[in-house]
C-alpha cells in the first residue's frame, strides 16, 4: 500500500513532467522559435570554430569578429566573406545565415566551418598582390587550403 503522501508525490511529479513536455513541444512545433535556436546554436559554433582555427592558424594576434548574415550582405552566390585590415590585425567575417541554408543541419554546420577556415586562410595571403584577374586562382587555392586542413583536422 503506498501512502498518500507519496501517491500525491508521484501525481505532482506526473503533472509536472507532463506539462514539461507539451511545453517544450509546443516551442519544438513553432518554426520561428525552431529557426531562431538553430540561428543561436550556429552563431555559437561559428565563433567556437573561429576561436579553434585562429589558433591552429596562428592568428591569435588577430582581433577577429564572425557574424551570421542573409545573403543581401555577402556577393551573389557565395557563403561568406572577410573584410581586414593589416595595418591593425583586425578582420571581420560574415557566414550566411542558417535561415538561408538548404542544406541539413549537420552539413550546414561543416560547410559553415569550411567557410570559416576559407576566410581565415585570407588572412594569410593578404599580403600579396591582389587583382581582378587573380582573384580565381587565389579563391581556387584557398579552397583546396582550406579543405586540405580540415580533411587532416578530421582524421
Amino acid at each position: 500500500m503506498v501512502s498518500k503522501k507519496l501517491a500525491t508525490a508521484m501525481l505532482f511529479g506526473v503533472a509536472s513532467l507532463l506539462f514539461t513536455g507539451l511545453c517544450i513541444s509546443a516551442i519544438a512545433a513553432t518554426p520561428e522559435s525552431t529557426a531562431h535556436d538553430r540561428e543561436i546554436a550556429a552563431q555559437k559554433f561559428v565563433t567556437q570554430k573561429l576561436q579553434i582555427w585562429q589558433d591552429r592558424l596562428n592568428l591569435k594576434d588577430w582581433n577577429i569578429q564572425i557574424q551570421l548574415v542573409r545573403p543581401d550582405k555577402l556577393e551573389p552566390k557565395t557563403l561568406g566573406n572577410i573584410n581586414w585590415d593589416a595595418d591593425v590585425k583586425t578582420a571581420k567575417i560574415s557566414v550566411l545565415s542558417t535561415y538561408d541554408y538548404t542544406l541539413p543541419y549537420h552539413e550546414m554546420l561543416n560547410d559553415m566551418e569550411f567557410t570559416v577556415v576559407h576566410e581565415l586562410v585570407h588572412l594569410h595571403l593578404a599580403s600579396l598582390p591582389r587583382s581582378d584577374a587573380s582573384r580565381r586562382v587565389e579563391e581556387h587555392a584557398v579552397n583546396e587550403i582550406a579543405s586540405a586542413l580540415l580533411k587532416l583536422a578530421r582524421h
